[in-house]
C-alpha cells in the first residue's frame, strides 16, 4: 500500500461514535429543512490527462442522506469522478464543495470523507479488530474508547466472530465488511464506494447489497456509489447519475431513468433486457396522432397515441425512435384500455428464465424482445397474440438521439 493509501485510511477517522443513540439520529437527521441541507456540490469540473478528456463539464448536487449511484459503461468516467471527490486525483479545472465548503485542493485526509476501495486494501498482518481500528490507533484515541467503536461497527456488520481473525482467513464478502467497517468507525460527512462489489460471485453480490441497502437505511449517512452494474444501480440508488464518455447522460431517480430516459443511450442502458428502441413514423390525420411500425410479414403496426405531445406532432410524416420495455410488450393484458394495443406477432425464438419467457420478435426491423408469464406456452415461429402496454412509452428523435 502506499504512503498516500496509508494517510488516507489512517485520517479517516473521528472522535465520534458511528452508532447513534435513537435519539441522536433523531437530532441528525432533523427538521425537514435540514434534509435538505446539500452535502456534495460539483460545479463545471473537467478532467483531462493530455489531451484525453475524461470528464467534462460535471454537474452536481445531492442531500444529506442521499444514496447517488454513478453508474455507466466502463471508461466512461465514474472511478475519475470518485477519485476527484476523495482528493485521490486533482481535477483539471472545477469547484468541488462539501457542506459549502470548497474541498477543492485540500488533501484526502481534511475533506472528511470515508472511502471503500474495490481491492479491500486491508493489512494483512493484522487481525479484523486491528484493520477497523488502525485510524483511531493512528489517531491515540484512547483504547476503552477504541475497543467500544470496534465493538459497536462489528455488530453493525455482524464481524463480532470475526474480530480475532486475518483477512486471509476471510471470505470475499467478509473481507468487503471490514473495508466498510474501516469507514464506518468515524462519522464522516460523506462515504464513497469505488464498485465494492465487482470481486464477489453472484450469489454475494446480492448478500451484499442488500447488507449495504439495510447499512444506509440504518445510519441514514450520505453515500456516493460507482457500479457498472445497472441492476445494482436501480436497486441501491436515491438518485443515479448515468455517465457516458465522461458527460452526464442524465440525473434523477431511478425510476425517472428508467421510465423516461433522457436519450437512447440511457434507454439501452438502462434496465435488463435493455430498452426495445423501434423506427417508427408519425402521421397526423383529423387531429390524431397515429404510431405506424413496419413489420416485414404482415400490415403494418398501427396504434393511436392518446397522449401525443406537440413535440410529437411536430414529426409528423416523419420517422421517430419509441422506446418499449419488455415487460410492455406481454401476453397479459394491459391496465388501462386507452394506453393499449394488440396485435399477433411471429416469435422468432423464445429464452425462458423460470419466473418468465423473453420472447423475440420483429418489429421496424429490429429485434424485439417482450417479457411473458413464465407459464407461457410458445415456441419459435408461433404466433402470438401480444398486449403493448403503451403508458410508458418513450419517443426519441432519431437524429439528436433525445427524448422527444
Amino acid at each position: 500500500m502506499s504512503d498516500s493509501s496509508s494517510s488516507f485510511i489512517s485520517n479517516q477517522v473521528s472522535d465520534i461514535s458511528p452508532v447513534q443513540s435513537s435519539t441522536t439520529q433523531s437530532q441528525r437527521r432533523g427538521s425537514s429543512a435540514d434534509q435538505d441541507d446539500v452535502i456534495l456540490s460539483i460545479r463545471s469540473l473537467c478532467k483531462s490527462y493530455f489531451d484525453a478528456e475524461i470528464l467534462q463539464d460535471i454537474n452536481l448536487e445531492i442531500n444529506s442522506g442521499d444514496f447517488l449511484v454513478l453508474v455507466g459503461p466502463s471508461g466512461c468516467g465514474k472511478s475519475t469522478l470518485l477519485s476527484c471527490i476523495g482528493g485521490l486525483t486533482d481535477v483539471t479545472s472545477g469547484e468541488i464543495f462539501c457542506r459549502g465548503k470548497n474541498i477543492t485542493q485540500l488533501d484526502p485526509a481534511k475533506r472528511d470523507i470515508a472511502m471503500v476501495f474495490q481491492s479491500y486494501a486491508l493489512f494483512p498482518n493484522m487481525t479484523v479488530a486491528q484493520n477497523i481500528g488502525f485510524g483511531l490507533e493512528v489517531r491515540k484515541v484512547p483504547a476503552a474508547e477504541r475497543k467500544q467503536k470496534i465493538q459497536q461497527v462489528a455488530e453493525i456488520l455482524h464481524l463480532q466472530p470475526l474480530l480475532d481473525r486475518t483477512p486471509a482467513q476471510l471470505s470475499g464478502g467478509q473481507r468487503q465488511r471490514v473495508a466498510m467497517g474501516r469507514a464506518l468507525v468515524r462519522d464522516p460527512t460523506l462515504f464513497l464506494f469505488d464498485e465494492p462489489l465487482s470481486n464477489l460471485d453472484a450469489k454475494l453480490r446480492l448478500s451484499m447489497r442488500t447488507e449495504i441497502k439495510h447499512l444506509h437505511q440504518r445510519l441514514g449517512g450520505t453515500m456516493v456509489y460507482v457500479t457498472h452494474d445497472q441492476v445494482e444501480a436501480m436497486t441501491l440508488a436515491s438518485k443515479i447519475m448515468v455517465l457516458n464518455q465522461g458527460r452526464i447522460q442524465q440525473f434523477g431517480s431511478p425510476e425517472e431513468v428508467y421510465k423516461r430516459p433522457a436519450n437512447t443511450f440511457v434507454a439501452e442502458f438502462m434496465g435488463s433486457p435493455a430498452m426495445n428502441l423501434i423506427r417508427a413514423k408519425v402521421i397526423v390525420e383529423a387531429g390524431a396522432v397515429k404510431i405506424q411500425i413496419h413489420r416485414e410479414d404482415r400490415a403494418p403496426l398501427v396504434f393511436i397515441e392518446q397522449a401525443a405531445t406537440d413535440a410529437l406532432r411536430a414529426f409528423n410524416n416523419q420517422s421517430v425512435i419509441i422506446g418499449l420495455r419488455p415487460e410492455s410488450i406481454s401476453d397479459v393484458a394491459a391496465r388501462d384500455p386507452q394506453r393499449s394495443h394488440s396485435a399477433e406477432c411471429r416469435i422468432e425464438y423464445i429464452e425462458g428464465i423460470g419466473s418468465d419467457v423473453y420472447a423475440t420478435l420483429k418489429l421496424g426491423g429490429s429485434d424485439v424482445i417482450s417479457r411473458l408469464h413464465g407459464d407461457s406456452n410458445v415456441s419459435a415461429g408461433d404466433r402470438q397474440q401480444l398486449h403493448f402496454d403503451l403508458s410508458n412509452i418513450s419517443y426519441f428523435d432519431p437524429s439528436s438521439q433525445l427524448r422527444i
